[in-house]
């Protein structure tokens, strides 16, 4: 995967899957205390796939460009493949 500067800015700029499913499997917010940034996430899951993903978040341009990147990579595993994934 390519983590060149001009790839997070691309995601921070035109953030990809952004926004809230209305009626979500799963929601979970996480926020840094450190810094401030805050991440929301909301999951459509069915037979244990990640079938839709949506996220909104404020904050700096890496967590926001992260979270893009991530959802982009988290559609269409399942869970188990999700959580397996090294936090780096």
């Amino acid at each position: 995967m390519d983590l060149s500067g001009d790839t997070i800015l691309e995601h921070y700029r035109h953030p990809r899957n952004a926004g809230v499913l209305p009626v979500p499997t799963i929601q979970h917010r996480e926020v840094n205390v450190s810094c401030g940034d805050a991440l929301s996430i909301t999951l459509l899951v069915r037979d244990g796939v990640i079938a839709d993903i949506r996220w909104e978040g404020t904050g700096c341009a890496v967590s926001q460009a992260g979270m893009s990147l991530l959802s982009e990579i988290a559609e269409g595993m399942s869970l188990d493949a999700v959580l397996a994934l090294p936090s780096e």
